[in-house]
């Protein structure tokens, strides 16, 4: 008889008991081409920028960040910085919230409406004088890049500023949406006497800032944010020779009786203003054949409601509206294949709609 024996216990069939350790990605760890992806995310001035008025606080979001996101770390301020001085913004107040209320009072959040006090104007005067002591202070680290710089623009600081502008080498756009002093013109006029800025490609200006084109002459776009008749005629007739190499122009939409004199004057643009549907014949939108580098044309049709309108045209484009199917059909033989024509709609300035009543709303293209 075989002894009994206690046999070992049978070992554990299960897999050992394994710690996994998951690091949580931070900011500092994400890699660099995700870093340079954040200032899109962050709301700032437009560019073009159709407020043309103090913008809100919420505007401050991107400059705010960036700013403080460069003091973090060696790594980060090699990132944000940059791309804090790219966009120079000075065109947003604190004092100002959304739905542009100031000091308990709402100002109608609607086109041509503005917020303005002497208040916010030496607001302004401070942090444009101070941001470009900055630049002088820092040239040699800081001056290199920026390339944008949008403002709100008062007679407090016009000689400093002009004399930031020209200690940045690769500045290409200056964009002003708003200058509401009378003091704004001869002040600017003067200041820029002795300057040029060579590297600037893009203009976009409140009127009263308008002799910046002057001393800007490879401009190739520019906005100006009035009516084409608001432009003083002599400013008008000189203005190819102010930028011989403009390629587009823009203000606001045209009448159809004025397009004649764009024409005229400008006959080289790739880009003119939009013109407005009402009035406008075949007859005179085959004026445009003359200009032989003319690549869109936007018309802009006079709605009450052109947000809650439908995109895609459909009710404007039934049999019986033949006008704009004619208009559509005159400018798509005009351009060249590449061209395109695009249509908006705006509630259009009148006695019963006050100027600031509506904005150009794109509805199609075709």
């Amino acid at each position: 008889m075989i002894p009994s024996r206690s046999l070992p216990p049978c070992p554990s069939l299960s897999p050992p008991s394994m710690s996994i350790t998951t690091t949580t990605p931070t900011l500092s760890t994400l890699p660099h081409e995700i870093l340079l992806q954040i200032p899109s995310h962050l709301l700032g001035a437009p560019l073009p920028c159709t407020d043309h008025r103090v913008l809100p606080l919420t505007y401050l979001a991107r400059p705010t960040a960036l700013l403080a996101l460069s003091h973090t770390s060696r790594r980060l301020r090699a990132v944000f910085l940059p791309a804090f001085y790219e966009h120079l913004e000075i065109c947003a107040s604190r004092k100002v919230a959304d739905g542009y209320v100031y000091k308990g009072v709402h100002h109608a959040d609607g086109y041509g409406f503005a917020v303005w006090s002497r208040e916010l104007a030496l607001d302004f005067a401070r942090e444009v004088v101070g941001r470009m002591r900055v630049l002088q202070r820092r040239r040699g680290e800081v001056a290199g890049f920026v390339r944008t710089i949008t403002l709100v623009l008062t007679e407090f600081e016009i000689p400093a500023l002009i004399q930031g502008l020209s200690l940045l080498p690769n500045l290409t756009t200056i964009q002003i949406i708003y200058s509401p002093s009378t003091f704004i013109q001869p002040a600017l006029t003067k200041a820029l006497e002795p300057y040029t800025f060579r590297s600037v490609r893009t203009l976009v200006l409140h009127l009263t800032a308008y002799a910046m084109l002057t001393a800007c002459p490879n401009v190739e776009n520019l906005t100006v944010h009035a009516r084409w008749t608001r432009i003083p005629e002599k400013d008008r007739e000189e203005l190819v020779e102010y930028a011989p190499r403009l390629k587009r122009f823009r203000c606001l939409p045209l009448d159809a009786h004025l397009v004649e004199d764009v024409v005229a004057l400008l006959p080289n643009l790739s880009e003119i203003p939009p013109i407005w549907t009402s009035g406008l014949t075949a007859d005179t939108l085959n004026l445009l054949k003359r200009m032989r580098n003319l690549s869109r044309i936007d018309l802009v049709m006079d709605h009450p409601n052109p947000t809650q309108f439908h995109a895609d045209l459909e009710e404007l484009l039934l049999p019986e509206n033949t006008t704009l199917k004619e208009l559509i059909g005159t400018a798509k033989e005009i351009l060249p294949d590449f061209g395109s024509v695009r249509v908006f709609g705006q509630a259009r300035n009148t006695p019963s709609r006050p100027l600031g009543s509506g904005r150009m709303v794109f509805w199609s293209s075709f």
